[in-house]
C-alpha cells in the first residue's frame, strides 16, 4: 500500500503560534530590526488571527492573544521606545528594504499575507496617494504600513481589554496596570506618539493615546497638557477637513475609474479623521471632570467647537450622501459643539458672536432656554449638566479613587474622611453637601427625575436622553414648591455656596479667558454653506 506524502500543516492555530514566536523575536530589540516591514506586518497579522476565521479577516483578537501580556507589552514597547527623529527615519527605511530569506516557506508566507492586507492599513488615510511626488517614498506602504498596523492592533487590544479585578488563579488580560501602557513614563509616551504622528500621520495614533487616557487618566493628563497634543490634533483635523472640501470642489474626472478612486480616497480619509476626533472628544468631554477637560484642551477649545460646527455643516452637503458618518455621529458632534460653547462660557460678553450650525444653536436654546436661565442659577444647571448620569460628584471621585487603588499607584493614601470612624464627623463639610444634594433630589421626586432610570417619567423625543432634567424641570419645581423649598432654603444655599467655593479650587473655566479660534473660520464656513461639487 502506497503511503501518502506528509503535507505541511495549514492549521490556523499552529500558524498563529509559530508567527507569534517569530514576530516577538523580531522586535525584541527595538533599535535593531532584522526583517522588513512587510515581513513583520504579515507575522503580526497571522499572530492575531482567530482560528475560527480566515487569517486575512481578523476582527477581534482571540482569547489566547488577549491574555498574552508579553506580546502586548513587547509590541507597545517597540513602538513607544524613545528615539530621535533620525532613528525613527532609519527604522522606517529599514522597513522598506527587504533582505529577508524568501526561500524560507514561513517568511514567504508572512510576505504573502501582508501583500494581501497592507493596502487596507494605508487606505485609512491614503497618505501615499496624496503625498506630493517628492515625498511619496516618505509615506510609502513599505515604510509605514507595519507602523499603522501595530497601532491598530494595540488600539483594538486595549479597547477589548482593560484593567479588571482579578480573582485568585484567574489569568489577566492586557493591560494589567496603567504602568503597562507607559513603559517609559507618560512624558515619553506623549512625545513618541506625536513623533509617530509626524512620520505616519494616521489618526489611529491619537485614538490609541485616547484609549490609554481612558485607563491612565490623571497620570497622563499633565503630559497631554505639557506637549499640547490636543492643539496639534485639532490643527491636523482641520487641515484634513479643508483638503476634503477642496477635493469635493474639483471637477469630476473624465475616467470613471479615476473618479471612483478619487472619491473613495477623499471620503475614507475624511471618515477616519472624523472617527479619531469623535473618539477624542467622547473621551475628554464625556468621561473627564471639568477641570481635566480644561487641562487638556484649554487654548484650543474654540477651534474644536468651530471644527464641530464645520463637520455638521459638511454632513448635509449632497456630495456627502455616500459618506459613512451616521446620524448618531453627527449628533455627537452637535452635542460636543454645544458642550464646548457652554463649558468655556463662549456665550458671555465680551466674546464676539461665533456663527455656529443651526443644530448647535437649537440645542443650546433647548437646554438653556430664557425661562430656565431666569428661574435657576446657571451654575446649578451647569453642575447638574456635567454630572455623570445617576452619580453624585463625590461618588465619581470615590470611583476614581478606588480605580487608582486597584491599579496600585504608589502615591495614593486613603482619605481621612473615608475612614470607617469618620462618617459622623462634621468637620468634613462635603459630607453635609452630599446630604443636602440627596435631600434636594429626593424632594424633587427622586433620582429618576434627574437621571434616566427605570422609574423616571417619559422623556420627550426632542430632549437628549442624557439631559432629562431639562424635560423634568416643571416637575422638579412643582415638587420643591409643595415641600416649601425655595431659593433661600438652607440646603439650596449650602449647595450653591459649596459650588462657588470649589469653583476657586479647581481649574474649571470661569469665563475670564478667551481663546481665539481658527482665523479663517468664517471663510471656511462660507465654503460649506453652499452646495459643493
Amino acid at each position: 500500500m502506497t503511503r501518502k506524502k506528509a503535507k505541511a500543516s495549514t492549521d490556523t492555530g499552529e500558524i498563529a503560534e509559530r508567527s507569534m514566536k517569530f514576530f516577538m523575536s523580531s522586535i525584541r530589540d527595538p533599535q535593531k530590526v532584522v526583517h522588513c516591514g512587510r515581513c513583520l506586518y504579515g507575522a503580526l497579522l497571522l499572530s492575531t488571527a482567530d482560528p475560527e476565521r480566515p487569517i486575512d479577516t481578523p476582527e477581534k483578537s482571540p482569547t489566547s492573544i488577549r491574555k498574552n501580556l508579553e506580546f502586548w507589552n513587547l509590541l507597545l514597547s517597540f513602538l513607544v521606545t524613545p528615539r530621535t527623529d533620525e532613528e525613527v527615519d532609519r527604522i522606517l527605511t529599514s522597513f522598506s528594504q527587504c533582505s529577508c530569506h524568501l526561500t524560507d516557506p514561513n517568511i514567504s508566507q508572512y510576505h504573502r499575507a501582508a501583500q494581501l492586507a497592507e493596502a487596507g492599513s494605508m487606505n485609512r488615510t491614503w497618505m501615499e496617494y496624496y503625498a506630493p511626488p517628492s515625498e511619496k517614498s516618505k509615506y510609502s506602504t513599505a515604510r509605514c504600513a507595519f507602523v499603522i498596523k501595530g497601532f491598530t492592533v494595540l488600539y483594538s487590544g486595549l479597547k477589548e481589554g482593560g484593567i479588571k479585578s482579578v480573582a485568585k488563579d484567574t489569568t489577566r488580560t492586557w493591560p494589567g496596570t496603567p504602568a503597562d501602557l507607559m513603559p517609559f513614563g507618560p512624558d515619553e509616551l506623549v512625545k513618541t506618539m506625536l513623533q509617530w504622528y509626524r512620520f505616519a500621520p494616521d489618526p489611529i495614533v491619537v485614538q490609541l493615546i485616547t484609549r490609554i487616557l481612558h485607563t491612565a487618566r490623571h497620570t497622563l493628563i499633565p503630559s497631554l497638557y505639557k506637549y499640547r497634543l490636543a492643539h496639534s490634533f485639532v490643527d491636523y483635523a482641520r487641515n484634513i477637513f479643508d483638503l476634503t472640501v477642496v477635493e469635493l470642489q474639483k471637477p469630476r474626472p473624465a475616467s470613471d475609474k479615476a473618479y471612483l478612486t478619487a472619491t473613495t480616497a477623499n471620503l475614507m480619509r475624511y471618515h477616519y479623521i472624523l472617527q479619531g476626533v469623535l473618539d477624542f472628544l467622547n473621551e475628554v468631554l464625556n468621561e473627564l471632570p471639568c477641570d481635566c477637560i480644561a487641562d487638556i484642551i484649554l487654548g484650543c477649545e474654540t477651534k474644536f467647537m468651530q471644527l464641530c460646527s464645520l463637520i455638521v455643516y459638511l454632513s448635509s452637503d449632497p456630495c456627502m450622501v455616500n459618506h459613512e458618518a451616521n446620524e448618531k455621529a453627527i449628533d455627537s458632534f452637535t452635542r460636543h459643539g454645544f458642550s464646548l460653547y457652554r463649558l468655556f462660557h463662549m456665550h458671555l460678553p465680551p466674546r464676539p458672536d461665533i456663527p455656529l450650525h443651526p443644530d448647535i444653536v437649537k440645542l443650546d436654546e433647548k437646554i438653556f432656554p430664557p425661562t430656565l436661565r431666569q428661574n435657576c442659577p446657571e451654575d446649578c444647571l451647569a453642575l447638574d449638566w456635567n454630572l455623570p448620569q445617576g452619580r453624585s460628584v463625590y461618588s465619581v471621585q470615590v470611583s476614581q479613587l478606588d480605580t487608582k487603588r486597584r491599579q496600585e499607584l504608589p502615591t495614593l493614601q486613603p482619605l481621612p474622611c473615608r475612614l470607617a470612624t469618620a462618617w459622623r464627623d462634621e468637620k468634613y463639610p462635603h459630607k453635609r453637601v452630599c446630604r443636602a444634594i440627596r435631600s434636594l433630589v429626593n424632594a424633587a421626586g427622586g433620582p429618576g427625575l434627574f437621571w434616566h432610570t427605570s422609574d423616571s417619567p417619559p422623556i420627550p423625543m426632542e430632549i437628549p436622553t442624557d439631559l432629562p432634567f431639562i424635560a423634568f424641570e416643571p416637575y422638579i419645581l412643582e415638587n420643591w414648591k409643595k415641600v416649601g423649598i425655595s431659593e433661600d432654603h438652607k440646603d439650596m444655599v449650602l449647595v450653591y455656596d459649596w459650588s462657588k467655593y470649589i469653583e476657586g479650587t479647581r481649574n474649571v473655566p470661569n469665563g475670564s479667558t478667551w481663546t481665539e479660534g481658527f482665523p479663517d473660520y468664517e471663510d471656511a464656513l462660507a465654503r460649506v454653506t453652499v452646495p459643493l461639487g
